[in-house]
């Protein structure tokens, strides 16, 4: 009989027999061999309102700059970056940047913070340059109207050449206004419609393009999700990426904007507002309804997919958005949006807002940056995800009794598989009972999400791998608790309710797969984007052929069925078991 050994994780922390229910038992299962999307190291990034580049922090009637401070300050900055990725993108524009004008030179003594100059823009991208990080620079679009007295399409095609032909190694892309479908509300036009929308925006696309060709452009930015279809469908109908379109107009990626919730629309307790932003990412629920409608529509498009401000409850709200509550569904989050192959998320911060944003500056003179305890979800993430690939995991988690999500992803060797198992009840843990078939777990180690008392903890009461952002900013994981592990495929673990765990395992034998048809001497064919050797384990999922006259290896190989390998004259597969 195998014994299977169960670490408690959190436990003590909170006091499991005073405050929480007798904990329920769950099977998971992870396929490891199952292709997935990859999550880049990119995936995670942030959005600042435009005026953070005329204003200390995005707005006011100040001239200042979010993107300048002592070195001391600076540092601190970077490094809340850098302990994410070495580098990913920051998108710039939001409501703000559709009220900035754009004037080429330099600022001087101009007191106008609506008046964008080349000396603001060159503040934030020398800031990007010394972090390695990209830019998504959003353009004014609101000023293309019948009341202003410039002209849009030139000065729009001339800022985003200064842009581009200035600081093309730090942009990722020029994306053309912010949330159209609230011109009207906004005041800037009216009447709009999806179809003026389209209208306006093609000949600025077109400008732009006709300055130079390279610049990478972006758009969408819809951010009603009642609106998306009718608003999406017609902007991409006619900026995609479909070569038979004429006249083609290729965009860098669909741009859509994303809370769950506007704040006046939580009206209970805290306990229920939390209650609602948790439950937002259940299977069936609204957002993954219009969610699920997006990946189709990209990917009918074939527009890479990209969600350049998001962040949980518009307007914020408070216990919630700036809780420990806040982590735990920005982990979720995350993974929801990989699994439906969005390509990068943005989370939204007004500049010095510490209401939601996961980063924000104090708003004193020279001043630091500080982060939200939604920053740790981020991190979590970051440490479970990036640069690994997706794997299927059943069940992916439950609805309730108890409230889970389970996640997994792989290194591209498949060395290493990580899983994040969270559990959003309030008042059950879990004991998870975990298998990864076709995988030989060499060791098996976990850091936890989780607050220093409830689920209601701010930043500085916040932990992941029990450990803090220093001083400075830096970010140091403390060492990983090992759990034991009594056979290849086996180990159990337990998780407080309102907590999360990241679980790494490393393995004796890489788990490599076939992402497509083709050679088996073609790189391009293996999930590692090398040739298997013989120390790994091989699943075959396409139909695979070796060439005459060659020996390749495997430690062992697996078939989906259906699946053979096709050998030309004398090629010869050595299986090294």
């Amino acid at each position: 009989m195998k014994k299977i050994f169960i670490c408690l994780i959190g436990f003590g922390i909170l006091g499991v027999s005073a405050l929480y229910a007798q904990p329920v038992s769950v099977d998971v299962q992870v396929d490891a061999t199952t292709t997935g999307y990859r999550i880049n190291n990119d995936f995670v990034g942030f959005s600042f309102e435009g005026k953070t580049m005329t204003t200390e922090g995005g707005a006011g009637s100040t001239v200042a700059s979010f993107w300048e401070a002592s070195p001391t300050a600076l540092t601190r900055f970077r490094n809340i970056l850098t302990n994410l990725s070495p580098s990913s993108v920051i998108r710039i524009g939001a409501n703000s940047g559709d009220q900035l004008a754009w004037t080429p030179g330099n600022r001087g003594t101009n007191t106008d913070v609506s008046r964008l100059y080349n000396s603001d823009i060159d503040k934030l991208f020398t800031f990007l340059g010394s972090v390695n990080w990209k830019c998504l620079y959003m353009i004014n679009f609101a000023k293309d109207s019948t009341n202003y007295a410039g002209n849009a399409v030139v000065e729009s095609a001339s800022e985003a050449s200064y842009v581009y032909s200035t600081y093309s190694a730090r942009l990722k892309s020029i994306s053309i206004g912010n949330e159209p479908m609230a011109y009207v509300v906004n005041k800037y036009r009216n009447p709009y419609t999806p179809s003026l929308y389209v209208a306006n925006y093609l000949p600025v696309y077109d400008a732009i393009k006709a300055v130079n060709s390279a610049v990478p452009i972006s758009g969408g930015d819809i951010g009603r999700r009642s609106e998306y279809n009718t608003w999406n469908s017609g902007y991409l109908g006619k900026m995609n990426n479909l070569p038979t379109t004429s006249p083609a107009r290729p965009i860098d990626t669909f741009n859509a904007h994303a809370y769950m919730f506007r704040s006046n629309e939580l009206t209970g307790t805290t306990e229920q507002s939390v209650d609602a932003l948790i439950n937002s990412l259940t299977p069936g629920s609204t957002f993954l309804t219009n969610l699920s409608y997006l990946k189709t529509l990209t990917e009918t498009y074939n527009a890479p997919f990209w969600m350049s401000e998001t962040n949980s409850v518009a307007g914020s709200l408070a216990g919630v958005t700036n809780s420990f509550a806040s982590a735990i569904w920005a982990l979720d989050y995350l993974y929801t949006l990989a699994s439906y192959n969005v390509k990068g998320a943005n989370f939204h911060s007004g500049g010095n807002s510490s209401s939601y944003a996961p980063i924000y500056r104090v708003s004193t003179a020279n001043g630091t940056y500080a982060i939200g305890s939604i920053y740790y979800g981020l991190l979590a993430f970051a440490d479970g995800a990036l640069n690994q690939r997706l794997l299927a995991v059943a069940p992916a988690g439950s609805s309730a009794n108890p409230r889970t999500s389970y996640y997994a992803t792989a290194s591209d060797d498949g060395r290493t598989v990580k899983l994040t198992l969270i559990n959003k009840d309030f008042t059950r843990p879990i004991i998870a009972n975990v298998r990864v078939p076709g995988i030989n777990i060499s060791t098996a180690s976990y850091q936890t999400l989780r607050p220093q008392t409830n689920m209601y903890d701010v930043a500085a009461a916040t932990y992941y791998a029990n450990a803090q952002l220093g001083t400075d900013g830096s970010f140091t994981k403390g060492a990983p608790t090992a759990l034991p592990v009594t056979n290849a495929t086996q180990f159990a673990v337990s998780v407080a309710p309102m907590t999360a765990v990241v679980v790494t395992l490393t393995t004796s034998a890489a788990s490599f797969y076939t992402v497509k048809a083709g050679s088996w001497t073609d790189a391009t064919v293996w999930s590692g984007n090398r040739v298997p050797t013989k120390t790994d384990i091989v699943v075959v999922k396409h139909a695979i052929s070796v060439p005459a006259n060659t020996v390749v290896h495997a430690q062992r190989v697996v078939f989906q069925t259906g699946q053979k390998i096709q050998f030309d004259q004398n090629a010869r597969l050595q299986v090294n078991l």
